[in-house]
C-alpha cells in the first residue's frame, strides 16, 4: 500500500514537469502612428504566440506618404514582416506629401510643380511661379512688384505709373516729355526747359528770352518777335525803338531815344539840326544849334508822351536859334510835326532877322493868304538886304487846322520845290535854278515870323538838312515817326 502511494506521487511530479516545459509563450504588439493623422497600421496591436510571424501594413492618409518603420521594426516600405519573440513596440512614421519637394506640403502648396532647387514662399511658390501683383509677369522678372490692379505692363512687369524711362523723377504716365536729357530739371509734366515751348513760337524755353510771345508772331532764334525784342534794353521794343543803340541806363522817350540820340528814321547825311523837344529845345544833331525858349511850354506829343513837344500860345511864344553856317544851306529839307486849329496866318519856322526882315532865307507858314493855305518858300538872288524880295514860293491849300497832328516836309533842290503833307506829295513847283541866299547873322525862329505871325498850337520833331531828301526818305520819316 505504502509503495503504491509513492509511485503515484512520482508519476504526478513527472507529468507536472512535462506540462510546464511544453506551455506556449505569448507576447504583445503595440504600434504608434506618427503623426497620429498620418495614416494607420494593421494590425495595430494584439497578443501573439511566440514564434508567430505576421505582416504589418502601413496605410497613409490622404496627402500623406509613409516614410519608415522604427522601434522593433525597420524599413521604408509600407509593409514589414514581424516575428513575435518578445513584446514589440513599433512606430510607423508618415509625412505630408510634397510632390515637388519644395518643403511645402501638397495640401497647401498652390504651386505643385516648383522646379527643383528654387526657394519658395509659404504657399509653395517660387518667384518663377508667383505673380504677386497679378500683372501677368512672374515675380522673378517683375521689376515692379506692386503694379496697381488693371494697369497694363511691359515685359518687366512695369506700368507707366511705375516707370520713369528718362529718370527725371516723373513717372511715364504723367511725363509728357519722356526723353528728358540727363540732369535737367523738369516740371510736374516731366519736361525741362529744353523740351518746352511755352508760348508755341518754335523756340524752346531754355533759349527763349521772350517766353510769352503772342500767337502767330514771327520770332528769331532768341524766341523774341520784333514786338518783344529790346536789343538795347531801354524798355522800348525794337519794332518801336527808333534809337536801337541807346546806352545802358539812359532815360528814353516812347521812341526809345535818349535826349542825345537821333532816331534811325532821321537821315544823318546832311543833318544840320534835330529838335526832338524831349524836355528841352536842344539840337541833338551834334551841331549845337540849341534854341532859347521864349514862352513856349512843354506839352504832350502825338503819342501823348508828356514833356515831349512844345506848346505855343499864338501871342508871343517862340524859340530862337542863333545863326550858324550849318543853318545857311544852299539847298534845304525841313521836317516838322504840328497841331493847330488856328485860321489866321502863322509861322512854323522862319530864318530871318527878328523885327526887321533882313537876311531872310527860308520860311514855312500856314494860312498864308487864306485859311489852310500852306506857304513853303526859299529866297535866292542875293536879296539879303531886300526884305520881301526874291522869294520862291510854293503855295497849296490843304486842311491842316483840324487840331490833329500833321507831318509837313519841305524840300528845295535848287530847281524844284516840293511840299509833303502826311507823307503825300501835294505840291511840286519848278523855279529858275539857284541856291538859297547865304545871309549871315539872322536867327532861326520857331513859332513866329520876323515881326508877328506867332504860332498857336503844338510843334514837335523839327529836322533840317542841307540837302534835298528823296521821296523814299520822306515816306520813311513819316511812316516811322507816326507809330
Amino acid at each position: 500500500m505504502k509503495h503504491s502511494v509513492i509511485k503515484i506521487l512520482i508519476l504526478v511530479l513527472v507529468l507536472s514537469s512535462c506540462s510546464d516545459d511544453d506551455a506556449i509563450q505569448r507576447y504583445n504588439l503595440n504600434t504608434t502612428i506618427s503623426p497620429i493623422e498620418g495614416g494607420s497600421v494593421s494590425p495595430s496591436s494584439g497578443t501573439f504566440d511566440s514564434g508567430e510571424t505576421f505582416t504589418l501594413i502601413a496605410t497613409p492618409s490622404e496627402n500623406y506618404d509613409f516614410i519608415n518603420w522604427s522601434g522593433d521594426a525597420t524599413g521604408t516600405t509600407n509593409t514589414v514582416s514581424v516575428t513575435i519573440d518578445s513584446d514589440k513596440n513599433i512606430t510607423a512614421t508618415f509625412v505630408k506629401r510634397d510632390t515637388d519637394g519644395d518643403g511645402v506640403a501638397d495640401d497647401i502648396d498652390i504651386c505643385s510643380d516648383t522646379p527643383s532647387g528654387e526657394t519658395v514662399d509659404a504657399n509653395g511658390c517660387s518667384s518663377t511661379q508667383s505673380d504677386t501683383d497679378g500683372d501677368g509677369v512672374t515675380d522673378d522678372i517683375d521689376t515692379c512688384s506692386n503694379t496697381p490692379s488693371g494697369e497694363a505692363v511691359d515685359t518687366n512687369g512695369c506700368s507707366t505709373s511705375q516707370k520713369d524711362t528718362d529718370e527725371d523723377g516723373v513717372t511715364d504716365d504723367l511725363d509728357t516729355c519722356t526723353d528728358t536729357p540727363s540732369g535737367e530739371s523738369v516740371d510736374s509734366n516731366g519736361c525741362s526747359d529744353s523740351q518746352k515751348d511755352t508760348d508755341g513760337d518754335g523756340v524752346t524755353d531754355d533759349l527763349d528770352i521772350c517766353p510769352s510771345t503772342p500767337s502767330g508772331e514771327t520770332v528769331g532764334t532768341d524766341g523774341c518777335s520784333d514786338n518783344e525784342r529790346d536789343t538795347d534794353g531801354d524798355g522800348v521794343p525794337d519794332i518801336l525803338d527808333k534809337c536801337p543803340d541807346t546806352a545802358s541806363g539812359a532815360n528814353v522817350d516812347s521812341n526809345g531815344c535818349a535826349s542825345n540820340q537821333i532816331p534811325n528814321y532821321i537821315p544823318t547825311n546832311g543833318l544840320a539840326a534835330w529838335y526832338p523837344f524831349s524836355g528841352n529845345s536842344n539840337d541833338q544833331s551834334g551841331n549845337a544849334n540849341d534854341g532859347t525858349i521864349n514862352g513856349p511850354v512843354l506839352t504832350n506829343d502825338r503819342f501823348d508822351n508828356t514833356n515831349a513837344a512844345f506848346g505855343f500860345d499864338g501871342v508871343d511864344d517862340y524859340i530862337e536859334v542863333p545863326d550858324d553856317v550849318s543853318l545857311r544851306p544852299d539847298y534845304i529839307s525841313v521836317s516838322v510835326w504840328f497841331k493847330t486849329s488856328e485860321v489866321s496866318i502863322q509861322s512854323l519856322l522862319y530864318k530871318t532877322d527878328l523885327n526887321t526882315a533882313f537876311n531872310e532865307q527860308y520860311s514855312l507858314a500856314l494860312n498864308y493868304n487864306s485859311v489852310n493855305q500852306i506857304d513853303c518858300s526859299v529866297k535866292n538872288g542875293n536879296n539879303c538886304n531886300n526884305p520881301g524880295l526874291g522869294w520862291q514860293r510854293n503855295q497849296v491849300t490843304e486842311v491842316v487846322n483840324d487840331d490833329i497832328w500833321h507831318h509837313l516836309v519841305y524840300v528845295y533842290d535848287g530847281n524844284q520845290s516840293i511840299i509833303y503833307i502826311d507823307g503825300a506829295n501835294i505840291s511840286t513847283q519848278t523855279f529858275a535854278s539857284g541856291v538859297i541866299d547865304n545871309c549871315t547873322g539872322s536867327p532861326l525862329l520857331i513859332g513866329r515870323g520876323w515881326d508877328a505871325y506867332e504860332f498857336n498850337g503844338s510843334i514837335d520833331d523839327i529836322a533840317i538838312w542841307n540837302r534835298p531828301l528823296t521821296p523814299a526818305e520822306v515816306t520813311n520819316i513819316y511812316q516811322s515817326s507816326n507809330n
